[in-house]
């Protein structure tokens, strides 16, 4: 048997009519939204095909979904910044030039279809790459993005006080699935961090077991953890990838939301203050 995942539509529904099983999706979605469908085809295949080789890296797709619905749910208008993952990328993402980079192929990946998502859905231009094209780059990036600007100096600037900068920052969100946290921050670590610096980083890492949490009885006894299921705070890697996946899309929506040219002064990030309360979108 064959199973294609893809609109029905075209070429494909002509040469489908009348000798295909067609699975109509249950909730429509725009086109840059879509990865997550073909991700779960894929998931439920491979369980099919050969589900003792793959049960170990494939989760089961009724518990990844309702992981999404729980990181969907953090990421809602009704939550501010501080407790909203996809808001805080968005704030993180506002003034500042992108660049995505996975820290793995899988990640690298997901790094290109966050870019994708940044065009479409809010007209943001981002680059994608892996984390060692990325840190190998970074000299040039930091000689950039000085170039209209020599003298100026991002450690003594305060731009309450002397306007915005005349330069374009740049900032590499680095997004990891790596169980070892601490050996991502040290990769990560050298952009720079505090957001100084011409050029800075942030990890983008999903904390799954926090979202699992979310959907049990905080009562009941926590369950066994064996050392294949993963460290504490992590899940395998396509479920972190998901959650990532997730938390790019809906930060898209924010930031196509918010407009791309930033908040005014006195407002968080485009999100607080008079700009946005968390409530009206």
């Amino acid at each position: 048997e064959v199973v294609v995942a893809a609109p029905h539509e075209g070429p494909l529904r002509a040469a489908a009519a009348g000798r295909a099983a067609l699975l109509e999706p249950r909730v429509p979605v725009l086109d840059h939204n879509r990865l997550l469908r073909f991700l779960a085809a894929g998931m439920a295949v491979l369980r099919i095909v050969d589900p003792v080789r793959t049960g170990a890296a494939v989760p089961d797709l009724t518990e990844l979904a309702d992981v999404l619905d729980a990181e969907a749910l953090r990421d809602g208008p009704h939550n501010e910044v501080f407790h909203n993952p996809a808001k805080t990328l968005a704030a993180r993402m506002q003034q500042r030039g992108i660049v995505l980079a996975g820290d793995s192929p899988a990640a690298a990946e997901l790094a290109e279809h966050g870019a994708e998502v940044l065009l479409q859905a809010a007209g943001r231009v981002a680059t994608a790459a892996d984390l060692a094209e990325a840190v190998a780059a970074n000299p040039r990036l930091i000689e950039a993005a000085g170039e209209s600007a020599p003298g100026f100096d991002p450690l003594f600037h305060d731009e309450e006080l002397d306007g915005p900068a005349p330069v374009e920052r740049i900032r590499v969100f680095v997004l990891s699935a790596d169980r070892d946290q601490a050996a991502a921050r040290r990769r990560v670590a050298v952009f720079g961090g505090g957001g100084s610096g011409l050029v800075d980083a942030d990890l983008v890492s999903a904390d799954v077991d926090l979202l699992q949490n979310s959907l049990t009885d905080p009562a009941a006894p926590a369950p066994a953890r064996t050392e294949e299921s993963g460290a504490p705070g992590r899940g395998t890697e396509l479920e972190q990838l998901a959650v990532l996946a997730l938390r790019l899309e809906m930060a898209a929506a924010y930031l196509r939301l918010i407009g791309s040219r930033g908040a005014p002064a006195g407002t968080s990030g485009g999100f607080g203050g008079e700009q946005y309360d968390g409530g009206r979108y």
